[in-house]
């Protein structure tokens, strides 16, 4: 979670970010997980179905983010989509749009 907390950080800074408190805010997470080796059968951008379940994922975003982009997470009022797939390179891409 401090990855993704320093990553939040960052980009704040770039967009000029001010921590905000009472302005709903609405995300979109893509989560993507690398493929292994040994599962020749999974292609890039098909559904994960597997651990982990979605609530928790896009809960640790949340989480990593509050006091950096929001004083609190209960101002994230909308979620354009969330979604988990494979792919090469795991990581989470997260809009956040005030």
């Amino acid at each position: 979670m401090a990855h993704v907390s320093l990553c939040a950080s960052n980009a704040a800074k770039k967009a000029n970010w001010e921590m905000v408190q009472k302005v709903p805010i609405t995300i979109k997470i893509k989560f993507v997980f690398e493929i292994p080796k040994s599962r020749k059968e999974l292609k890039v951008g098909m559904p994960h179905l597997q651990k982990y379940d979605i609530d928790n994922c896009e809960k640790s975003i949340l989480d990593a983010c509050t006091g950096i982009l929001w004083k609190d997470d209960c101002v994230v009022w909308r979620s354009k989509g969330i979604v988990k797939v494979w792919g090469r390179s795991p990581r989470a891409e997260v809009t956040v749009e005030k």
